[in-house]
């Protein structure tokens, strides 16, 4: 009997199936050749026996007893071959089981294969996608910006148009002050040129000049405190005051603006808005430029003390007219200025400055500057400001407007008493002589504020008032008239009157 094609059948090959099934698939071919095995033998036995003992008997009668046991060589030798066979067969159940093993495990291999390169791609389209979202992000964010651009683009559009049509409007209305400041002149050089003698100037043409000195105070004060850039005081180490050089300057500053002004400018910081030192500016220099415009001869209030206490004699005499009072007052203003100061250049007497009257200019914008924190000395700043002919051109302009306005109250009218009116610093608000100005406002343009001003104080004068005084006949009184009323800036957190009051500004 075969057993090859027992054999033969069992064709080792990848399995399909789990590693279990293929070890019991070779343990159950394995059984079956042991078992055909064992039937050949057993058949094998039985018939070589029964073989053997027919040929036995046979031999024994016909060749006798030695042939027997040629015989059973033969079986043996049989035996023995078919012994080698189980061996050669159990030898390639061995080899196929090796290589039923080698497969299972090139099969785990592969399998481990293709889960990490399965995990590779799970992790590689992961990535990818998150790839992906994060490139839709920022598409969205790159356009959402884009559009955000394109409004603001479209908006600083809008915002530039805006301003241009401002700018427009500005320069017409600059345009249009320039006309009328011109028309102004015009009217008062016609008006001069048809007075007598002893009145040359209406009440109309002086309030034309005060309005000229009070508009270059207001421009100049911005000219002076813009050209200046102040430190931010929460960063900087504090401003030392207790030296002689600053300490005198504070006593400058606080005689002319007072306290309260000062210790104002001193407390804020200017770095981001110079609104407060472009007030004190303007009203150091409205201060000065008051006391110009009613000096006799720009000397020391006490030298002029003389002249004054005369004059105020002459007022209070009763039998003495107003058009008699004015005219010694002319006469003696223009003959004490010619006398003093020299005549100068140009119509009427000392018609220019001859003292150097812009000093008293620079000197309220030095300690305004200094007291603000300008980190400098007095020494430096004045010579920067003297060194600068942008600087020299505005104060001389300046002077020249007081100047002007001293000799129109002064000598050019008789009829009647003009006076500039500048309101006390620290002192309170009165609705009848001064109008408020808020420090929000821009260019020195200034609110409406009226009334009788109850619990405001007034840090300073931005710009000059005129009032008349007229005397009654055959008495020593005089009677007032408020015809422009002064300007000035109020203690912050005060409130500003809002009460119309009696007597109004013309």
């Amino acid at each position: 009997m075969s057993l090859a094609p027992a054999a033969s059948a069992f064709t080792p090959a990848t399995p399909a199936t789990g590693t279990g099934t293929t070890k019991a698939t070779i343990v159950v071919v394995l059984l079956a050749m042991t078992t055909a095995a064992l039937g050949f033998f057993r058949r094998s036995s039985k018939g070589s026996a029964s073989q053997a003992a027919k040929e036995k008997k046979g031999k024994e009668r016909a060749n006798g007893h030695g042939k027997a046991t040629g015989t059973a060589e033969e079986d043996r030798e049989e035996l023995r071959a078919a012994q080698a066979r189980v061996a050669a067969l159990e030898s390639q159940c061995q080899a196929w089981r090796e290589r039923a093993e080698e497969g299972e495990r090139e099969r785990e291999r592969l399998t481990l294969v293709v889960q990490e390169r399965d995990a590779r791609e799970e992790d590689a389209a992961q990535r990818l996608e998150a790839a992906e979202a994060r490139l839709e992000s920022a598409v969205d964010a790159a356009q959402r910006r884009e559009v955000e651009q394109q409004r603001a683009m479209e908006s600083l559009k809008a915002e530039q148009a805006a301003l241009n049509e401002q700018l427009q409007d500005l320069l017409a209305t600059n345009a249009q002050i320039s006309q009328d400041h011109n028309d102004a002149l015009q009217l008062l050089d016609a008006a001069r040129a048809r007075l007598p003698p002893d009145d040359r100037l209406t009440d109309h043409a002086v309030l034309v000049l005060v309005q000229a000195l009070n508009t270059e105070l207001a421009e100049a004060a911005a000219f002076f405190a813009d050209a200046f850039e102040f430190e931010d005081k929460a960063h900087a180490p504090p401003v030392d005051y207790t030296t002689p050089e600053l300490a005198d300057v504070l006593e400058r500053a606080t005689e002319i603006l007072g306290a309260e002004m000062v210790a104002a400018l001193r407390s804020a910081s200017h770095h981001a808005d110079a609104r407060r030192v472009r007030h004190a500016v303007q009203g150091g220099l409205a201060e000065y430029a008051r006391w110009m415009s009613a000096a006799w001869f720009f000397a020391d209030p006490d030298d002029e003390q003389l002249l004054a206490d005369i004059y105020q004699r002459i007022r209070a005499t009763p039998a003495l007219s107003q058009a008699a009072a004015g005219r010694w007052r002319a006469l003696t203003h223009a003959h004490v200025q010619a006398l003093v100061l020299g005549p100068g250049p140009g119509p009427g007497p000392a018609a220019e400055p001859a003292p150097a009257l812009g000093a008293y200019f620079v000197d309220a914008l030095v300690n305004v500057l200094l007291a603000a924190g300008f980190r400098s000395s007095p020494a430096a700043l004045h010579a920067l400001v003297g060194d600068r002919p942008e600087f020299g051109a505005r104060i001389a302009r300046l002077v020249s407007l007081a100047r002007g306005l001293n000799r129109a109250v002064g000598a050019e009218v008789a009829a009647c008493e003009l006076r500039t009116l500048a309101a006390l610093p620290g002192g309170p608000f009165d609705g009848a002589t001064m109008v408020a100005e808020s420090e929000e406002e821009a260019g020195g343009e200034g609110g409406d504020g009226d009334g009788d001003g109850d619990a405001a104080l007034v840090l300073c004068t931005c710009a000059l008032g005129l009032v008349r005084l007229d005397k009654v006949p055959g008495t020593g009184t005089w009677t007032r008239t408020v015809l422009l009323r002064s300007r000035v800036l109020l203690e912050p957190g005060e409130r500003t009157p809002t009460t119309a009051s009696a007597v109004r500004a013309a």
